[in-house]
């Protein structure tokens, strides 16, 4: 009976098994900076929430993914003040239950072998490269949005074999309402009718090209379409970026940039993924930022890796007759992977978690082999190796799942397993909150403060002298939160008094990053030390690189050129931010501010009238130059522009007490 039971619900075997070890996740904490965005207030509020769809001042780290914030909505309605972190980490823990049953039916469709299905789905969600993804708040609508594109492979699998013309038609609109809902979750989604097709090809042939067939193709191409109206409404018509702000980082670019990712940096980026595949030293960030890039376009590791990714491209034809389900696992890897690199250029490069989908078609490629091979391999023996391997595999993930439980948890599992890049980042993130937090006590022996000075010694060793080129360029050093690294260098520099290595740490800065951040950075420091001339000149060379950026300018700009006697200079660079943004309200906020400063009041009042036009585009979440503002106002009697002031605030962040107060104080007295 028992047996009879497994080979019925099988699909639920991978489900409950997740369901057992994941179970602690459900009352972890937040273990990330950027967590609190899913409580953010477009996160919280209706009218911000539908303002997604549409206005691009609302998007996600400039990503078209509006149905992030209506799940975050529903998330923060249902459990209230019990959203964050619990109804988030709820939801994470649900949403992939259902992705273990969906998934698990989706490989009995491709392999027809129960027991198969259930190995395949057991080692790719127990599989320690999937524990940031599965246990991070922010990354929670992603796992989500995996059960709409696995419901689409089902339906439109099921709808190319059903007779009935409206259970057949049912199951390809739900289905393409399915796909629409995963692509507005997750960009690069936008490879899923790739793979379903590679899985209609292997089950029906050319057959596919049927008439019968054409309700299929038809539908996927409507969606697209749809997709893309929605996006370009969406982003303003901007298609590939969504503001001419973004850091090079996160740009699609042009397609020689495209070009460059896909035959030099992809293939290095597959390889450093398959040794972590096989050697999960460390999952999280920290860890799966070490590897080199090659230094030239023909270095031998370079050569390797494009070498290699040909080989297994090529074998994803080459099997296909005799190994189909490894050539559809491979190309389920290779679109997927590919796809995830030109949609978020360096985030693919330092976060493995962005490899939750990858995995899948990798994992069905080796069991793809197993499948094959078991003919020739005894039963019993083939079942005892898969077993230490999935022994191996969920003992490094029961390791690292306490990484997520807390913010000073995930520091001290970074200082221990992060590269020397930034090890000495983490030691001084980790000493500094638990000294905050007062668990001290709590730290591991190996984590102290000599501990700490002697790996910032052999970072000095290592990195201080540091040469431009492609690995420098092109590598993980380029990431804001790694580049930050050297900013505590030259911290500890000028504390311990090593002021004739301060100069040279700043050269090795510019040798990673001569544009925005490397001298960004260095004027941030110099302003901390008061360096005020020094600074001034840093900042100048950070907004010549971009000088649309509004990182460099508001209070950091303001001080540093008043301290330095440089308001000429600076009045000459606000002018020319506002000529170069006219229509944007925070270049005028920030002059007025800046006029303020120097004792202009009267031109202060003129620009910030100016910042409170309607004509202007809101400057979201620059809440304490529109409350300067406000104030500034009711200072001299003008409560009509007072009052624009705090509604332009709310209009951002409907839950800001201050604004409100003061919106009903100029109601209540003065209309």
């Amino acid at each position: 009976m028992f047996k009879d039971m497994l080979k019925r619900y099988y699909y639920l075997i991978p489900a409950i098994i997740f369901a057992i070890l994941y179970f602690q996740t459900i009352f972890y904490g937040s273990a990330w900076g950027d967590d609190p965005m899913v409580i953010s207030a477009p996160a919280r509020d209706f009218n911000l929430m539908l303002k997604s769809f549409y206005d691009p001042s609302q998007m996600l780290a400039h990503h078209y993914v509006p149905l992030f914030y209506v799940d975050s909505y529903l998330i923060n309605l249902i459990f209230g003040e019990n959203a964050y972190p619990f109804g988030f980490h709820l939801q994470q823990y649900v949403s992939q239950i259902l992705v273990c049953i969906l998934a698990a039916l989706l490989m009995y469709e491709l392999t027809k072998n129960k027991l198969l299905s259930v190995l395949i789905v057991l080692f790719w969600t127990l599989h320690p490269i999937n524990v940031q993804f599965l246990t991070r708040l922010l990354v929670s609508f992603g796992v989500l949005s995996f059960n709409f594109i696995l419901g689409y492979y089902l339906c439109f699998l099921h709808a190319a074999r059903e007779e009935l013309i409206k259970r057949k038609y049912f199951l390809i609109i739900f289905g393409s309402v399915l796909f629409l809902s995963g692509l507005l979750c997750v960009e690069w989604f936008f490879f899923a009718p790739l793979v379903l097709f590679s899985f209609l090809i292997y089950l029906y042939g050319a057959k596919l090209f049927n008439k019968k067939y054409l309700p299929l193709h038809l539908a996927t191409a409507l969606t697209y379409i749809i997709y893309f109206v929605l996006r370009s409404i969406g982003t303003h018509g901007v298609m590939l970026s969504s503001n001419n702000e973004l850091l090079s980082w996160t740009e699609i670019g042009t397609a020689k940039d495209i070009l460059f990712r896909l035959f030099w940096l992809s293939p290095q980026l597959i390889v450093h993924y398959l040794k972590l595949f096989f050697f999960p030293y460390g999952l999280i960030d920290s860890a799966t930022e070490w590897y080199k890039v090659g230094n030239s376009l023909l270095s031998p590791y370079s050569l390797f890796c494009q070498m290699l990714v040909l080989f297994l491209i090529g074998a994803i034809f080459f099997c296909y007759k005799k190994l189909p389900l490894v050539s559809i696992g491979l190309i389920w890897f290779f679109l997927s992977f590919a796809f995830t690199i030109q949609a978020i250029p360096l985030f693919s490069i330092v976060a493995l978690r962005y490899c939750y989908i990858p995995t899948v078609g990798l994992i069905l490629a080796l069991f793809g082999l197993v499948d094959y091979f078991q003919r020739y391999i005894p039963k019993q023996l083939l079942m005892i190796l898969i077993g230490i391997v999935y022994i191996f595999f969920v003992s490094r993930t029961v390791y690292y799942l306490p990484s997520s439980k807390d913010l000073l948890t995930q520091y001290i599992y970074c200082a221990k397993e992060a590269p020397l890049w930034n090890r000495t980042g983490y030691y001084a993130k980790a000493l500094d909150l638990a000294w905050e937090e007062k668990k001290d006590k709590e730290l591991p022996k190996w984590l102290s403060e000599s501990t700490f000075e002697s790996t910032m010694n052999e970072w000095l060793d290592t990195y201080l002298d540091m040469k431009p080129g492609l690995a420098i360029k092109y590598g993980p050093m380029q990431m804001a939160y790694n580049f930050y690294v050297l900013r505590g260098v030259f911290k500890y520099l000028f504390l311990t008094g090593h002021n004739d290595k301060l100069e040279q740490a700043f050269n090795s800065a510019l040798a990673v990053n001569d544009g925005w951040i490397g001298w960004f950075e260095i004027a941030r420091f110099l302003r901390e030390k008061e360096q005020w001339k020094p600074a001034w000149e840093a900042l100048k060379n950070a907004i010549q690189s971009n000088p649309l950026l509004t990182h460099s300018y508001g209070v950091q700009f303001i001080e540093i050129a008043i301290r330095a006697n440089k308001s000429n200079e600076a009045n000459y660079i606000l002018n020319n931010y506002i000529k170069l943004n006219p229509l944007s309200s925070y270049p005028y906020l920030v002059y007025g501010l800046f006029l303020n400063e120097i004792g202009e009041r009267d031109k202060a009042l003129q620009y910030f009238k100016e910042a409170i036009d309607e004509d202007k585009s809101i400057s979201v979440g620059h809440d304490g130059l529109y409350d300067f503002a406000g104030n500034l106002f009711m200072k001299y009697n003008l409560y009509k522009e007072a009052k624009r002031s705090f509604e332009m605030i709310l209009s951002f962040d409907p839950y800001n007490i201050k604004a409100k107060d003061k919106l009903k104080e100029i109601v209540a007295v003065y209309f």
